[in-house]
């Protein structure tokens, strides 16, 4: 979800298959995020917020994978 987790599994993964990894948001391209926040900073918009980012995210992501296979 951020580059933190990110950056964990690129660091388990091995070399031939690092292209696989990527951040959530990158199938959700049309937003003001590249990483998903923790809700709890956000306040009470907070939460609105990320579960609207996932929300987009996952339908490009299963669009994708329908797509792609």
């Amino acid at each position: 979800m951020d580059k933190q987790n990110l950056s964990a599994l690129q660091s388990m993964c091995p070399p031939d298959h690092q292209y696989k990894l990527g951040l959530f948001l990158d199938y959700a391209p049309h937003t003001d995020a590249d990483e998903v926040p923790d809700p709890y900073y956000g306040g009470a918009d907070g939460f609105d917020h990320v579960i609207n980012l996932i929300e987009i995210a996952s339908e490009s992501l299963i669009k994708a994978l329908k797509y792609d296979v």
